[in-house]
């Protein structure tokens, strides 16, 4: 694939489980399976040539149009012929249900990439291109086809710091074989699927079921935003950006993912690089802040209870970040054999700003628990622990507000004093 472009805006689809990042012409260029958190299996946004991508191809013809379906995650990729008589699309998602009518959390966002390419007029011609390169690309990907000549699994193995290292994947399809392994071209005659999963599935994909998937899917995002309040003026914006953020809710635990990548540069070809898939408790409590504003209000209630169960004692010091699932250690390690976003190295596995103070960060967590409070009734058994918590945080802010900090901006330097630090305590 050609160098990416600086002035290229990807698209975002996911399922609050893990995501992928789409460039306009659909390639996926960035994806990590089965969590945010994981390797990635798709990593050319960060080395062209060792990262990894798919994508598809028009035979005499390009893609013209790429949007969302309106109100869902469902990304749609539109490709002509030059010659305007031929045409497709790539229905981009991943699966998340919805159960009795209810678009909550239902525990069956699957770490599965749905390409679903649908024949609009004329005859098109297209071809896959499929190249996983698993773990960041530092060992080497095998893929191989299945017996049944439909399948794909791809393996990386190899040893890290010691420890083994083990990863695969499978493409489940419906399009001959040479069309993805030997990268051929094929008569688009009607609808197809490309099924990228983490696991080796028991029942695999058949055409029905993948349709399936997607109605599903797409109920479960219209049913969440008719339950979302738009204001009068940027409804549409909106609702865009309700939708980018609730995707990136982790759904197991609650916590929200401060971004969906690692290594994406402040500006390109500079250091200040950093892995983001963790959950800031700033970030997170004002992303939840604001959702309860907007609706709907569980997105703030379960990332209210993920931070009580994650520091559940009074000794418990807050930090400034955590893993998905609480994870309290971060280390940072940087991957030397990939060349970075537009050549912005080093990327980088892992935060070391969990060990900083940032003293900003206890008023930002005491409001969104004070909205939770006026918003949602409990017991008083179920206010005791969080009342236990607001006087560990009340307690930390008197012993410490005066001291120097590394503030909102996370440096890296000298701790000093920042103002917004002193009004947030």
């Amino acid at each position: 694939m050609p160098p990416l472009d600086s002035n290229y805006h990807q698209a975002i689809i996911g399922n609050g489980r893990t995501c992928a990042l789409v460039e306009p012409d659909s390639t996926i260029c960035f994806a990590c399976l089965p969590d945010f958190d994981s390797g990635t299996v798709f990593a050319a946004l960060l080395d062209p040539h060792k990262g990894g991508s798919t994508a598809v191809e028009m035979e005499g013809g390009r893609a013209v149009k790429q949007e969302y379906e309106r109100h869902t995650n469902i990304l749609v990729t539109t490709f002509e012929a030059d010659d305007g008589k031929a045409a497709f699309r790539v229905i981009d998602f991943m699966p998340r249900y919805t159960w009795d009518g209810r678009a909550g959390r239902g525990g069956d966002a699957a770490p599965d990439i749905v390409r679903v390419l649908e024949p609009l007029h004329g005859a098109p011609k297209l071809r896959v291109h499929y190249d996983p390169r698993l773990e960041y690309g530092t060992f080497d990907t095998t893929t191989e086809l299945a017996e049944d000549r439909r399948t794909l699994k791809s393996t990386t193995a190899g040893e890290r710091d010691g420890t083994p290292v083990y990863e695969s994947i499978y493409l489940y399809t419906d399009l001959e074989p040479e069309t993805v392994v030997g990268e051929g071209y094929e008569w688009l005659a009607e609808t197809r699927h490309l099924v990228i999963s983490y696991h080796d599935k028991v029942q695999p994909p058949t055409p029905d079921t993948v349709q399936l998937m997607l109605q599903r899917t797409r109920s479960y995002w219209l049913l969440w935003s008719a339950r979302t309040h738009r204001p009068e003026r940027y409804a549409e914006p909106v609702m865009r950006s309700a939708l980018a953020l609730k995707l990136l809710q982790f759904d197991p635990t609650g916590a929200i993912a401060a971004a969906a990548t690692t290594s994406l540069p402040e500006t390109p070809g500079e250091e200040r690089n950093w892995d983001y898939r963790f959950c800031w408790i700033r970030d997170a409590s004002m992303t939840a802040a604001t959702l309860r504003r907007i609706g709907p209000p569980r997105m703030a209630s379960i990332f209210i209870d993920w931070m009580l169960r994650t520091v559940p004692t009074k000794d418990d010091p807050l930090q400034i970040m955590y893993g998905l699932r609480g994870e309290r250690t971060l280390t940072e390690h940087t991957l030397d054999h990939l060349s970075g976003y537009l050549g912005s190295k080093p990327v980088r596995v892992g935060n070391d700003a969990y060990h900083q103070r940032q003293h900003d960060i206890h008023g930002i967590l005491l409001d969104v628990i004070h909205q939770d409070i006026l918003e949602r009734s409990r017991t008083p058994e179920k206010l005791d622990p969080l009342w236990t918590r607001v006087r560990s945080v009340a307690r930390v802010v008197a012993e410490h507000w005066h001291e120097p900090d590394r503030g909102i901006w996370e440096i890296r330097g000298e701790a000093r004093h920042f103002v917004f630090s002193k009004v947030l305590c």
